[in-house]
């Protein structure tokens, strides 16, 4: 749904770390800055709160990020239009294959698999980070069993991921089983005992605020 050249660049902004969590200066941010929330209506601060809880995060991060990339795109078609054109065009081309060879109708692979996909994605980032004044303790280290990792391509132990970077996913479990106490030292205990500790803790509870501590 995003165009890679858009996703890579916006990656590596997220991978400097001494910016991690900081809203605005950090892409993949899931705060805001003491001015951005005093902006804020009490329904978008309603829904900031929702999206602090796994239950929230999973049934509104997909539109709201499709809404976002949509609105701030928009405002720089002008420069960017070349790369949404390429990008349309093959996504057109997509879906007629999909139409013509496949069982599944094109809105039902559109709102039936791309959409649940995102937000199944969702629940892998909903507690990548934290603000902590230490950027390598801002990464988390999440122990998922075998399931949500292979889903997860291992990102959940995603400061291994932050600090090695073009290390292949199928290593991350070896390299951090290798020194497991050195990472954790360094994360600042920074632990999550896999996922089904967060939907139990913080399916219907907010994880932490909206409002970023220091940014």
């Amino acid at each position: 749904m995003v165009p890679y050249t858009l996703y890579r660049d916006s990656h590596l902004l997220h991978h400097n770390d001494h910016d991690l969590t900081l809203p605005g200066i950090d892409p993949e941010s899931r705060y805001l800055n003491q001015q951005q929330w005093n902006n804020s209506s009490l329904f978008e601060r309603g829904v900031h709160w929702l999206t602090k809880t796994v239950l929230g995060r999973f049934l509104l991060a997909a539109p709201l990020a499709i809404g976002q990339l949509a609105r701030h795109e928009f405002q720089r078609l002008p420069q960017v239009w070349p790369m949404w054109l390429a990008h349309g065009a093959v996504t057109v081309l997509m879906l007629i294959f999909i139409a013509y060879y496949s069982a599944l109708a094109v809105w039902h692979y559109l709102l039936l698999v791309s959409v649940p996909a995102l937000s199944l994605a969702s629940i892998r980032s909903y507690y990548e980070h934290r603000p902590h004044l230490r950027p390598e303790q801002r990464t988390v280290l999440n122990e998922a069993s075998w399931p949500w990792a292979w889903l997860f391509l291992n990102n959940n132990l995603h400061l291994v991921h932050h600090d090695l970077p073009k290390l292949p996913w199928y290593l991350l479990p070896r390299v951090y089983r290798a020194r497991r106490e050195q990472w954790l030292a360094r994360s600042g205990g920074f632990l999550v005992q896999g996922y089904g500790q967060l939907i139990s803790r913080h399916g219907l509870k907010a994880i932490d605020s909206p409002r970023h501590p220091f940014a």
